[in-house]
């Protein structure tokens, strides 16, 4: 049982290690996409055509990690940021500790999809501090504990696009 397990793990894998100038880099290719990783472990790289994620850590000691995801959530979205329901998530994308952003796309009008926020956002603890209307476009704008929220509904066409964006002020 076990010989054929590796078997099969050996069938749908493969690994090749490159020469950089800065070291060797480890390409692995597996049945959930490919990962990349640096002889020394301040570069990972993962992901296929539905999510990625990238890990850094530089030479000053700082962390940097970057996830994104097509079609849902990327890890570590705010979790108060409400999504509207009557939507599907096209993008996502988090550099943890400093932003995040999610792209939606809604059959619903503006106006719908604008009373979703403006109730929904100071449930989730959003002080909304600006709103603005162009047309077919809102902006509305929050704050919460040193995050800002932009929120664009944009009518293109039949869709309604909706993008989320959070940012971390600087400390």
């Amino acid at each position: 049982m076990l010989g054929l397990w590796c078997l099969a793990l050996a069938a749908c894998s493969s690994e090749k290690t490159i020469e950089t100038p800065r070291g060797n880099v480890t390409v692995r290719e597996n049945s959930d996409g490919v990962e990349v990783t640096s002889h020394d472990g301040s570069l990972t790289i993962q992901g296929n055509e539905k999510w990625g994620h990238i890990s850094i850590k530089t030479d000053d000691g700082e962390d940097i990690e970057v996830a994104y995801n097509r079609d849902s959530l990327a890890a570590d979205f705010p979790a108060d940021v409400p999504v509207y329901s009557r939507s599907k998530i096209t993008m996502s994308q988090v550099l943890k500790g400093k932003s995040a952003v999610c792209s939606l796309a809604s059959q619903d009008d503006t106006g719908t999809i604008a009373r979703f926020y403006r109730k929904q956002l100071p449930e989730n603890g959003w002080d909304l501090k600006d709103e603005m209307q162009f047309g077919d476009m809102v902006l509305m704008q929050g704050k919460k504990r040193g995050s800002d929220l932009t929120v664009s509904i944009l009518k293109k066409d039949r869709q309604t696009a909706v993008t989320l964006a959070v940012t971390e002020q600087k400390k």
